[in-house]
C-alpha cells in the first residue's frame, strides 16, 4: 500500500508539468526551453541539497564505474522522455497530454521482460486491466480528432508513446546500474547530471531558433523543476524502488 500512496502523491506533483508547460506554450514560450530549463534548475537545486549532505563524491565515484550506461539511460529516462512530453504540449491541451501519458502504465507492464532481470514474465492481469486505460485514451483522442487535424493528433500521440516508453525503461535500467548503491535523491541527481549533454544541445538549438526565454517562462520552469522535477521524480523513483522485484 505504501508504494501506491507514494505514487499517487507523486502524480499530484507531476501534474504541474502538464499545466505549466501548456501555459508556457500558449504564452508563446518554446517547448525547448520549457524542457531544458526544468533540468537546469533541477541540477542546481539538487547540487545545493546534496552538497550539504556531502554525497557528491559518492555520486561521482558511482558514475565512474559505468559512465556510458549512466549517460545513455539517463538521456533516455530524462532527456528523451521529457523532450517528447514537452513537444506534445504544442499540439494538444494539457489534460489530453496528461491522459495519454497514462500509456506509460501499460508500457511499464509490457516491457517487464526487458527491464526486469529477476522477473521476465509479463504481468498478464495488469496488462488486461490496463486496456481500460487504453480504451479511455482512445475515446478522448477520437473526440480530439473531431476538432483538430489528424496531423496534430499524430504529433501528440507519437511523442507521448516515446515518452511513455522512455520513462520506465530509463528508470529501471538505472536501477540495475546503481544496484542499490545510491539513495533515491542521489540517483535522481546523477541521472540529471548525466543527461546534461543532451540538454545543452537542446538549449543551444532553442537559443538559435527562438532566442532566450522570457522571464515568465523561466519562473514557471523553476516551479515545474521543484514540484514535477524534484518532488514528483523522487517520489516516483522511491515507489519504484519499493516494488522493483
Amino acid at each position: 500500500m505504501r508504494p501506491i500512496i507514494i505514487g499517487i502523491i507523486g502524480s499530484l506533483f507531476f501534474s504541474t508539468a502538464f499545466i505549466f508547460n501548456r501555459s508556457m506554450e500558449l504564452a508563446g514560450g518554446s517547448w525547448i526551453w520549457s524542457a531544458s530549463l526544468r533540468y537546469y534548475f533541477m541540477f542546481i537545486l539538487l547540487l545545493i541539497y546534496l552538497r550539504k549532505k556531502k554525497y557528491i563524491v559518492e555520486v561521482i565515484e558511482n558514475m565512474k564505474k559505468e559512465p556510458l550506461k549512466w549517460i545513455v539511460w539517463s538521456t533516455v529516462g530524462f532527456g528523451l522522455f521529457y523532450s517528447t512530453l514537452s513537444y506534445a504540449t504544442v499540439h494538444a491541451p494539457g489534460w489530453l497530454v496528461a491522459a495519454t501519458f497514462q500509456l506509460n502504465i501499460v508500457a511499464g507492464s509490457l516491457l517487464t521482460p526487458i527491464i526486469n532481470k529477476e522477473n521476465k514474465s509479463i504481468p498478464i492481469m495488469s496488462v488486461l486491466i490496463s486496456f481500460i486505460i487504453i480504451a479511455g485514451v482512445a475515446v478522448m483522442q477520437m473526440e480530439h480528432v473531431k476538432s483538430v487535424p489528424l496531423q496534430s493528433v499524430l504529433l501528440t500521440i507519437v511523442p507521448l508513446i516515446v515518452a511513455s516508453v522512455s520513462y520506465p525503461v530509463g528508470n529501471r535500467k538505472m536501477m540495475e546500474v546503481c544496484n542499490a548503491s545510491l539513495i533515491t535523491t542521489e540517483r535522481v541527481f546523477e541521472m540529471t547530471l548525466c543527461s546534461m549533454p543532451f540538454w545543452i544541445i537542446v538549449a543551444s538549438f532553442g537559443y538559435i531558433k527562438t532566442g532566450m526565454p522570457s522571464s515568465s517562462q523561466i519562473i514557471q520552469s523553476f516551479v515545474v523543476a521543484i514540484f514535477s522535477g524534484i518532488i514528483a521524480t523522487i517520489l516516483f523513483f522511491k515507489a519504484t524502488d519499493l516494488v522493483k522485484n
